[in-house]
């Protein structure tokens, strides 16, 4: 990912284009407001539910989640902080600002939000055809999020704040599945 927006970043330079261009720009228009109020909702939503306990049918599937995504040790934790302020900032902009920019005058704007949702659901690599889905769908709606407000902060803000949240979650969890 790095590669990848160290190349748009120089094409970006090279060709005089704006931040605005790809969604950089402060969200200062109505639709941006209201989707940084979307975004502050869903962190105050998920801070009151962070206390919600798993069903026990629930468990298993957790415990293998939290294995496989969130850290565990203390370098661990550091990594996982900057991975998450990396991915998060990064993905916005290569999959919403990038592609949303460059695909419409070529496919359509409807294709352009099917291709990148797409894209971004491949990219995140799955293990069943549900995880597929569930980031397909995601994907589009934060596609269609951006596409509606022209600004990626929020998505951006967004992305990072779920990703922290869910390791500060996923912690909880699993004090309390060792715990039971």
């Amino acid at each position: 990912m790095a590669g990848l927006l160290a190349l748009l970043a120089t094409s970006w330079l090279m060709t005089g284009r704006s931040a605005q261009a790809l969604g950089l720009n402060a969200p200062t228009s109505t639709p941006s407001l209201i989707g940084l109020g979307v975004a502050i909702s869903t962190f105050i939503a998920l801070f009151l539910s962070k206390n919600k306990k798993p069903k026990p049918s629930q468990r298993e599937e957790i415990d293998a989640v939290r294995r496989d995504l969130f850290p565990e040790t203390p370098n661990e934790v550091k990594l996982f902080l900057l991975l998450s302020l990396a991915v998060g900032g990064g993905w916005e902009i290569l999959y919403r600002g990038f592609l949303l920019y460059y695909l419409p005058a070529r496919i359509g704007l409807l294709g352009a939000i099917i291709i990148a949702a797409l894209a971004y659901g491949a990219a995140h690599g799955f293990k069943t055809p549900k995880q597929f889905v569930g980031s397909v769908v995601s994907a589009l709606a934060f596609t269609i999020a951006y596409v509606a407000t022209s600004n990626l902060w929020w998505l951006i803000l967004l992305h990072i704040g779920v990703m922290l949240f869910g390791a500060i979650v996923s912690k909880a969890i699993s004090g309390d599945l060792e715990a039971s």
